[in-house]
This record gives C-alpha cells, sequence and structure tokens, in this order.
C-alpha cells in the first residue's frame, strides 16, 4: 500500500482534482482552473490528458504545466496500451494504483480495465459496507485488473483475500497489480487463482470463505448458470452460518439481469438486500437515502446506477 504525506492547506476543489485527475474521470472546468504543480510517475491515459490540455485550459489562455505536455507525447506512443488508476483514501494519507488497459474492451475480456460497479462496490465495503468484511476470508469472483479486492486487502479487515479469474493475461495484470500495492511481508494471504465458473471443481477451493464479492458480473445471460452455481457452493461449503455474497452490477439489459435472478432463485438463495448507488448516493428499498461521495470516482458516457445484492443461502 503507497502512502501519501498531506499537504497542509488542501482546500475541497484541490482534494477533488487530485481525486479525480488520477481517477482518470472528466473534471469540471472550475476545478481544471487549479494549478497542479506536482505529479506522479504514474503514466496517464492519452484520451485523458489531451482533454486537460485542450479546451478547458488553453482557450483560458492558461499556462499549462510542462509535465502535463510531456505526458501527452509519452503517451503518443501506440505501443503504450496501458493506463493508471490512482485511488486515494479519504485523508490522502494512502493510495492503490491499478494498471489496465486504456480500452475497455480489449483481447476478447472485458477483464483488463475497471469499470463503474467495481468502483462502487470498492467504495462501500470500504464505507458503508465495511462490517461485512471484519476478519473474514474473502473471494473475488470475476477480479479483471483487481481493484475491489486489493481495496478490501488495503483496508485491512479482512483475514484473507483471493482474487480470482479465468484469463491469462488478465491474470497477470492482476498479479502485477497485487505485487505493485503490497510489500512481501503486507501481501501475506492476499491469493490470485484461476478460477473458470464453467469448469471447476467445488473441492478445489483453497478456503472456506465468509464474503463473496462480485462486480459487473452479470454482462451475459449465457454466465447467470455457471456464475450462480459458483456462488451456491461458495455459500454453502463455507465455515460461516453468516456467509454472503455481494453482488454490483449495473443493470444494462434488464433481460440479462432477469437471468440472473431467476438462476438466483432457483438455486434456493435468498437476497437479503438490494440498493443502488448513483451519483453519491445509495438508495434503500425502504427509502432511505443516504449521500456518501465516492473516494473510487469513475466517469461513464452513459450514467446508470449501479446496483447491489447481499445474498446468502437459504438453509443458513
Amino acid at each position: 500500500m503507497g502512502t501519501h504525506q498531506s499537504t497542509n492547506g488542501f482546500d475541497e476543489d484541490l482534494k477533488t482534482f487530485i481525486r479525480k485527475y488520477f481517477g482518470c474521470v472528466s473534471i469540471e472546468r472550475n476545478i481544471l482552473d487549479l494549478v497542479v504543480e506536482h505529479c506522479t510517475d504514474y503514466s496517464t491515459q492519452l484520451s485523458f490528458v489531451a482533454n486537460i490540455i485542450d479546451s478547458p485550459l488553453e482557450s483560458r489562455e492558461v499556462e499549462v504545466c510542462a509535465g502535463m505536455y510531456s505526458s501527452l507525447v509519452t503517451s503518443l506512443d501506440t505501443q503504450n496500451q496501458f493506463g493508471h488508476r490512482v485511488y486515494f483514501d479519504r485523508n490522502f494519507k494512502k493510495f492503490i494504483a491499478l494498471k489496465e488497459k486504456t480500452m475497455q474492451l480489449s483481447n476478447g475480456t472485458t477483464g483488463l480495465s475497471c469499470w463503474q460497479a467495481s468502483c462502487d462496490l470498492a467504495h462501500y465495503l470500504l464505507g458503508v459496507g465495511g462490517f461485512l468484511l471484519q476478519d473474514e476470508d474473502v473471494i473475488e469472483l470475476g477480479a479483471g485488473c483487481g481493484l475491489v479486492g486489493i481495496a478490501v486487502k488495503a483496508s485491512g479487515r479482512s483475514r484473507s483475500v483471493t482474487l480470482t479469474d479465468c484469463n491469462s493475461e488478465v491474470l497477470h495484470i492482476l498479479t502485477e497489480n497485487c505485487r505493485n500495492n503490497f510489500r512481501e511481508e503486507v501481501a501475506e494471504n492476499l491469493f490470485v487463482e484461476h478460477l473458470d465458473w464453467k469448469d471447476y471443481d467445488s473441492n478445489s477451493f483453497s478456503k472456506k470463505y465468509g464474503l463473496v464479492i462480485a462486480s459487473d458480473v452479470m454482462f451475459d445471460s449465457d454466465l447467470a448458470q455457471p456464475l450462480v452455481s459458483v456462488i451456491c457452493d461458495l455459500l454453502n461449503n463455507s465455515s460461516e452460518k453468516k456467509a454472503e455474497c455481494i453482488m454490483a452490477n449495473v443493470k444494462r439489459n434488464p433481460e440479462t439481469y432477469c437471468a440472473f435472478i431467476t438462476e438466483i432463485n432457483r438455486r434456493h438463495l435468498k437476497i437479503l438486500e438490494t440498493f443502488s448507488f448513483c451519483d453519491g448516493i445509495f438508495t434503500y428499498e425502504d427509502g432511505r437515502c443516504l449521500k456518501d461521495d465516492s473516494l473510487f470516482v469513475f466517469s461513464s458516457s452513459i450514467r446508470l446506477p449501479t446496483v447491489f445484492h447481499r445474498i446468502c443461502a437459504v438453509n443458513r
């Protein structure tokens, strides 16, 4: 886990700028007027830097920091297909850095980039949902580049974290991100494992997990049966009576969403709670609303809420 020394006098606008800049999301023009004098040595996505340097700054005749031009020129190398997102804790004392592909769909997989639901699930688990992590062995399904699992490990609340995926390139980046964020002695009880939902042995799981987490995994109706099957086996095999699964997904396709809910019911799993997160507000089924600006900022061309489901086995 990296550390970042806070600078006295940071106002809220500058904190917002830093959080959004390193999270590689859109920044409001008024915030772009801030002067950024210190840069990290992490690479930056071409399109993001270009948008900052373009009209918002130059049209206002603002002198652009030479470092931004340098980052843009470096990014013009088409061989550089990767960028980094950096996420800070609430006090700007710690951060995690995630290497990802600049294209969300690459090499036939979506697992090489961060997605909205993974950002929102990480925010939930490190905030209002932190009680789910306490001293638990956690397994993440479809971990991708590792944002949620690495954030959970960095929180220090869980007993262990196991990150799983089935794509070899995804597993490579996942391992690299784990190694880059934690010293060897800190990385104990952090594991990266291959798991194919369509071809696995339930007896091969290295632990009995108290919490299963997954984000942005409801994108294909054909995956409903194998995914829910894995979740069901993990929950039923757990030594924890309170074992749960927390899933976060953007409901892009109603038919795909219904396929997953149908499969959850067919496998006799129980949905304990459903709620959503959008524009910094958690909204619950009983009408409660909780404002909680995300630490894991994300921007998307289509803004849809992230829907959460807390799931358990009926016989527990």
